[in-house]
């Protein structure tokens, strides 16, 4: 029975090693990282409720936004938290108990989860206790929202790991509308906070639906303390269910997702439309790639796409991000979502410039595609090696490569798409010049970022921790948007300076791609 115990704290502090490794940090530093980067990303989420809205309506949304955010976390890494990785898939040889390691790997994912869950409830609270400056009553708000935490995320949990029994093949699917739904939330959430505004502070009970929102009844736990004692007993029972159903059904859904991945590295990427990208593919690399070491790299990005779900995933997010943004803002009929309403009309040509929320969403969503190429899929981590054995010369055609590609496939289609929509509030001589000249900068940004960038493509492994230093990176990327709305600002005063500005910015991200040596 103690070599049990053993086993069993030795596998669950394995995994949890595992869940938070990196390999250029140490866990404890990454821990922090994470923590700063989900105190920020939700305290400006918070402050924006406490202004606008009372205080059950700020619980609500506490609530309400952390059910978006879990959500987001843990289906995106459910597999790789709950069920065995790879690289433990060692362990079974050892004469270790499949329980002990059942038992290990789900507490240690809980863990990983609960520790997500603690850092977001942090900025919520610090405003909540701004309300009434009652310690008590903070005390309460922490321990409902808590509770909801790890409610939502055995309910979630319990739901996906029914679609990964009886419908493994849409599991995907459901992550894509889960991530949908997260990024409508964060959207409609802003818009019903700009209502809002100059209107005092609201309540979201003007809606009907909230009534019958699992976050009104675990909001009671925080002015009734019984309700603390029922929301316990609900929140344990939903843990309880999601533990015996997931340990009933550990070997079948591990299999399943193990069959369903197999399939997907051998199965063709013929479909109908694999002509027409052949024949367009065909004429870009004829006329803009003539570089045999572009040309490599720009069907590995397109290979990458084609086959790896873990990467349409994820570039699905960035491309439908500033099309749901842009839609929301363009028919919410709200002053200054679109176009930026400027003071002195008389000092500026006759082109209206975007919103600066707009502007900086898409730089955002851009630069997020294109960073992401040296991120690897995690079923082809330690690839680096593949490119030291080739004669490759530098990494600079390989980044010209993919950067086409992202351009050509990814950039131009979306540009087309925002256009359209914009095209409902804004004349099309200004939409193209606006969405040009964010093109440009983000070429030109990413240009210079590529001179710090030492990884080659797809080669740094994928982490769950890799959300601390993603979002610093976001920072950078809107400090460098707000450089380019604020020269925005000069450069369209004159028709002549907008028209030369975009060229010159092109010319000079693909001098400085040229000019470097690595």
């Amino acid at each position: 029975m103690q070599s049990g115990k053993v086993n069993t704290g030795a596998l669950y502090s394995l995994f949890l090693r595992l869940d938070f490794r990196d390999k250029r940090s140490v866990g404890f530093k990454k821990l922090i990282g994470v923590l700063i980067a989900y105190f920020f990303a939700n305290f400006f989420l918070s402050f924006g409720n406490f202004r606008n809205f009372d205080e059950v309506s700020f619980v609500i949304l506490s609530m309400s936004t952390n059910a978006f955010f879990l959500s987001f976390i843990l289906l995106n890494d459910f597999i790789s938290l709950f069920l065995v990785k790879s690289e433990s898939e060692t362990i079974y040889a050892l004469p270790i108990k499949q329980e002990d390691i059942f038992l290990s790997k789900f507490f240690a994912a809980y863990s990983f989860m609960v520790f997500y869950a603690a850092a977001i409830i942090l900025p919520q609270v610090i405003f909540f206790y701004q309300y009434n400056e009652n310690i008590i009553g903070t005390l309460a708000f922490l321990y409902s929202v808590f509770l909801f935490n790890i409610f939502i995320i055995s309910c979630l949990a319990l739901f996906y790991i029914f679609i990964l029994r009886y419908f493994v093949k849409f599991s995907y699917t459901f992550i894509y509308m889960i991530n949908i739904c997260f990024l409508v939330y964060v959207f409609y959430s802003s818009t019903v906070r700009g209502r809002a505004m100059g209107e005092g502070r609201s309540s979201v009970f003007s809606y009907s639906f909230v009534d019958i929102l699992p976050q009104t009844l675990f909001a009671k736990g925080v002015a009734e303390p019984v309700w603390l004692i029922i929301l316990t007993l609900i929140t344990i029972v939903a843990a309880g269910l999601f533990y015996l159903l997931l340990r009933k059904n550990y070997s079948r859904i591990t299999s399943g997702v193990q069959a369903i991945n197999n399939r997907a590295k051998n199965r063709s990427a013929i479909n109908p439309f694999t002509k027409l990208a052949n024949a367009i593919d065909k004429i870009i690399t004829t006329v803009f790639v003539r570089n045999h070491l572009q040309r490599a790299s720009y069907y590995l990005m397109r290979n990458q796409l084609s086959n790896s779900r873990v990467f349409k995933l994820r570039y699905f997010v960035f491309l439908l991000m500033p099309l749901v943004f842009t839609g929301i803002a363009v028919f919410s009929g709200l002053a200054g979502t679109v176009i930026f309403e400027k003071g002195d009309m008389s000092s500026y040509s006759n082109v209206l410039i975007l919103s600066p929320s707009i502007l900086f969403i898409y730089v955002l969503c851009a630069r997020l595609i294109i960073s992401n190429t040296r991120i690897a899929d995690t079923n082809s981590n330690d690839s680096e090696w593949i490119y030291r054995s080739l004669p490759v010369g530098g990494v600079v055609q390989m980044r010209l490569g993919i950067l086409k590609f992202i351009m050509s496939h990814l950039l131009i289609p979306m540009i087309i798409v925002v256009g359209l929509l914009l095209s409902y509030r804004m004349d099309p001589l200004s939409i193209i010049l606006n969405l040009l000249f964010a093109t440009a900068g983000v070429f030109f940004i990413s240009s210079i970022l590529y001179r710090f960038d030492k990884y080659y493509p797809f080669t740094q492994d994928s982490s769950k921790m890799d959300s601390a230093s993603k979002f610093i990176e976001v920072l950078f990327t809107i400090f460098l948007a707000l450089i380019i709305f604020i020269s925005q600002l000069f450069i369209f005063k004159n028709i002549i300076f907008i028209i030369t500005s975009i060229p010159v910015l092109f010319l000079l991200g693909g001098i400085i791609l040229r000019t470097q040596r690595t």
